[in-house]
């Protein structure tokens, strides 16, 4: 399965916030990368671009992030292309507690996992109709069959970014 990574901007913020991403992201078996950026520059530091990735830092690194092209899939606002996406599984862990990873919107809601787990569902791309929500399974479910027929952007093969749903202490 293709895991999502985390690319954390270590130069802004507390450096207790950054700790705790990066002991989260250790936690559920994911990668962290701790990158330093140079303030209001259009320059990106050395980063891989084999997965899709989650930035955290400032809106200018967000931007160039996006501008650059190099994460596609993976940032804000990218296109849909999903040839190298690999679903989001349970195999990994439990049935109760899934591993974050990359899937679409059909193989989300046809996963072997009871109604009652919760997720939060954000799209790859950045869409006006979902920018990413929490949902039980269930509630996913009876979500994304109201969807079918609809003159939406969304449509089975939309690849989405899903997790278990962890705490946030703060933001």
């Amino acid at each position: 399965m293709e895991k999502v990574r985390w690319i954390v901007q270590s130069n802004l913020g507390s450096r207790r916030d950054i700790e705790a991403i990066a002991d989260a992201c250790q936690k559920l078996g994911l990668e962290c990368l701790q990158v330093a950026v140079i303030p209001f520059s259009d320059a990106l530091p050395e980063a891989p671009t084999d997965a899709p990735a989650v930035f955290y830092g400032s809106a200018n690194f967000a931007t160039n992030v996006h501008r650059s092209g190099r994460w596609v899939p993976g940032s804000s606002s990218t296109s849909r292309r999903s040839s190298s996406l690999t679903p989001f599984s349970s195999t990994e862990t439990s049935a109760s507690t899934p591993t974050p990873g990359v899937t679409t919107m059909a193989e989300l809601a046809a996963l072997d996992l009871a109604d009652d787990v919760r997720l939060f569902v954000r799209p790859v791309a950045d869409l006006k109709e979902f920018a990413g929500t929490e949902f039980t399974l269930g509630d996913y479910r009876s979500w994304y069959a109201r969807l079918a027929g609809g003159d939406f952007d969304l449509c089975p093969d939309t690849p989405i970014i899903a997790a278990s749903i962890k705490p946030i202490e703060h933001e």
